[in-house]
């Protein structure tokens, strides 16, 4: 394969991405797209591109590198079972998502979630993904 076929596929694969993206804010967001276009990546993935799509990450200065690792790394704890999954996990994070969006709950004015609030519910879903990572040798909840 040479070098322009490479890059090719490259942009084809982020089109993808951010055409399964597009739909972040809506009830017909589909995870199962995601997790395909993403290389198996649904939640690292999703969670990035939240954070960056509300303006988290500047303005709490979080480094991106760092931030990437941490999400692949909860992600990668993920047992490849038919529900409690890194494709279950982005789904509800994605739900949360838009609760708080088109609930009203982050508003213009910021008056119900500011971006601490919002910051603090979207790793909390993460870290209730790490929840079920914990269990998952167990009893799934």
């Amino acid at each position: 394969m040479t070098h322009s076929n490479v890059e090719r596929f490259r942009f084809l694969a982020v089109v993808q991405v951010l055409t399964v993206l597009q739909r972040i804010d809506d009830w017909q967001f589909d995870a199962f797209k995601l997790n395909e276009v993403s290389g198996g990546r649904p939640l690292s993935l999703l969670s990035y591109a939240l954070m960056k799509h509300n303006g988290l990450v500047d303005k709490f200065q979080m480094d991106d590198h760092r931030l990437v690792k941490f999400l692949m790394r909860v992600e990668d704890g993920y047992p490849n079972n038919p529900y409690h999954n890194r494709i279950h996990a982005a789904d509800v994070l994605q739900s949360l998502h838009v609760l708080v969006v088109r609930g009203g709950l982050k508003a213009p004015d910021h008056t119900y979630c500011d971006d601490v609030s919002l910051a603090s519910c979207y790793l909390s879903a993460v870290g209730a993904a790490r929840r079920d990572w914990w269990s998952a040798g167990g009893v799934q909840v």
